[in-house]
């Protein structure tokens, strides 16, 4: 009963039935178009790594100034130490400088490059100089030796942010003159012999005692040859009063025989 009452019932509808499946059919068709046609937007989320930037600042850039030392050739200085020497600096660049910078002072005393093989022995200022300005950087050497001067660019020197550009100057060698030298070695020997020959303070204190008995000796030679020359003088001075009683006592017989002989004359 039921089988027969749906198939009258599809009998009855099937136009509305096969209506209804076209509408759903173009429906479907409708809405597959719809997707294919539309644009498809993707939505995805990205984290960046953490990037540190650095930005320098207005004393790190390049000024555009350029320092350079003037003279290449060594420079021999024929003075004995102490003597002041000096090298030539100049900002040849087309910038003025906008801060100071530092230079050393390097020293060798073997012949050599006192660049790879000296010592610093000092350092200073260099104050900033306009474009082509120049100035003199002096020391005063106090041996005989080679030196050197060693100055540094600006930070920045043409866009080098990481290091600091170096300039070296010309070779100064200090020499005594040969005449100079050799006075100054006899000079140095003379006064070591001086040093040697002077007297140490104890055998001084024992010359001093030494020689005081002897200074009493000699006072006392001194006293006793006074006293001796005095009784001489005093002997010499008695001796004239006695001289006179003999020549008178002699010249009284010499007297009666002159009178004697008148009378005999007579006779």
């Amino acid at each position: 009963m039921r089988q027969s009452r749906v198939a009258k019932y599809r009998k009855k509808h099937r136009k509305l039935i096969i209506i209804m499946q076209l509408l759903a059919i173009l429906y479907a068709s409708i809405a597959s178009l719809s997707l294919v046609t539309s644009t498809t937007t993707a939505y995805f989320s990205y984290t960046s790594p953490k990037v540190t930037t650095t930005i320098s600042t207005a004393s790190d850039w390049w000024d555009g100034s350029e320092l350079a030392f003037l003279d290449n050739a060594t420079d021999v200085v024929h003075s004995c130490p102490p003597v002041e020497i000096e090298v030539q600096i100049k900002n040849i660049g087309h910038g003025d400088m906008t801060g100071a910078t530092e230079y050393k002072v390097f020293y060798s005393e073997q012949k050599g490059n006192p660049e790879k093989l000296g010592k610093e022995i000092a350092n200073g200022l260099i104050q900033p100089l306009n474009a082509g300005e120049e100035i003199s950087l002096t020391y005063t050497a106090t041996e005989e030796g080679w030196y050197q001067f060693m100055a540094y660019q600006l930070p920045g020197f043409q866009e080098n942010e990481e290091n600091r550009t170096e300039i070296w100057s010309n070779k100064v060698k200090v020499q005594c003159p040969p005449k100079d030298k050799k006075h100054e070695e006899d000079s140095a020997i003379n006064e070591k012999e001086a040093s040697e020959n002077e007297p140490k303070e104890e055998e001084i204190v024992e010359e001093q005692t030494v020689i005081q008995p002897e200074e009493e000796n000699e006072d006392e030679n001194k006293a006793s040859t006074k006293k001796d020359n005095a009784n001489e003088i005093n002997g010499v001075e008695e001796n004239p009063v006695e001289q006179n009683e003999s020549v008178h006592s002699e010249s009284e017989p010499m007297e009666e025989d002159t009178v004697n002989s008148s009378e005999e004359g007579e006779n």
